[in-house]
């Protein structure tokens, strides 16, 4: 049966097995091959908590999490681009030869050559670490300033420019500027009636609470939400914005989830059309083809153009 490192270690007499365990030993609890995900590990958990400091809370927490990620991963593929145990492991190698030929006692030798490993090991890891830390810092502090810039713009669209940019937006971009689209108080019925219905709510019928939805889609979840509260309190302008979720590419009210068990309705009162004239309700169940009647009796001009029963 192989012998392992620690009893190696405890033999009575110094060898070369002794010696080869010693730096194997010393190398490991310095600098373990682990080291890298070790170590972005506690980075992340670093920047963890600075991110809580700088990014505003009411963004939502995927742009947190995304930038998180890309921390974790820079920073793991740049520890492990650096060749750190091999000029350590040499090192010691040296130090364990120098303590043999001096005739120090194994106990001496494993005390000389542990201290010497991690004070070594400090000094290879500290300018990478620092590097490092410079550089994410100045990346995130600049990923953040231009997010920032980007949701005062947006802010300041006008309904017709805001209509534009969510029509445009890829989705895969996070939803820090969807949700800053919707809180806009220049966001149209019609824009908000777009991102609600390009954010495939029928998926979310399925979940009856927020607690039970995935973390990977919670902001989708919330985002669709949001737009529900907001609409069923007359939160939206019409602003003569068109829109018709029944001609966006497809009809995005028809169900793509038909396996899926439904916990929810969707609130009937987003099955609308807005045209410059004013807006009207749909039945869930009536085609894009069927031509438009505007029932009589508008009310609200001022604030939605009166959404009218198609």
């Amino acid at each position: 049966m192989k012998r392992s490192a620690e009893n190696a270690l405890n033999e009575s007499a110094p060898s070369e097995a002794w010696a080869r365990a010693l730096v194997g030993a010393t190398l490991d609890r310095a600098l373990p091959e682990s080291f890298p995900a070790d170590f972005a590990e506690g980075f992340e958990a670093v920047w963890r908590r600075s991110l809580r400091r700088v990014v505003p809370r009411s963004w939502p927490a995927s742009y947190q999490k995304r930038l998180l990620g890309s921390i974790h991963i820079e920073f793991l593929e740049r520890l492990r681009g650096e060749d750190i145990r091999g000029p350590l492991h040499r090192e010691i190698e040296a130090q364990v030869a120098e303590a043999m030929a001096e005739g120090r006692s194994r106990r001496e030798t494993a005390k000389r050559v542990r201290a010497f490993a991690d004070e070594r090991a400090e000094a290879l890891l500290s300018p990478i670490l620092e590097g490092a830390v410079e550089e994410a810092t100045a990346r995130i502090s600049g990923e953040i300033a231009g997010a920032r810039e980007e949701v005062q713009r947006i802010a300041a669209l006008s309904p017709e420019e805001l209509h534009r940019f969510v029509a445009r937006y890829n989705w895969d971009d996070g939803y820090i500027y969807l949700f800053q689209a919707i809180r806009s108080r220049r966001c149209s019925l019609g824009t908000a009636v777009m991102i609600y219905w390009r954010g495939r709510p029928h998926f979310f019928r399925q979940y009856e609470r927020r607690s039970e939805v995935p973390n990977y889609c919670i902001d989708n979840y919330d985002l669709l939400m949001e737009v529900e509260r907001k609409f069923n309190k007359n939160g939206f302008k019409h602003h003569g914005i068109a829109y018709d979720p029944r001609e966006d590419g497809h009809d995005l009210t028809r169900t793509e989830y038909p396996a899926f068990g439904k916990k929810r309705d969707l609130p009937e009162a987003l099955y609308v059309v807005t045209t410059e004239e004013g807006v009207f309700r749909f039945s869930p169940r009536t085609k894009a083809a069927k031509s438009a009647k505007r029932v009589k009796g508008a009310v609200a001009a001022d604030n939605e153009r009166s959404v009218r029963r198609r």
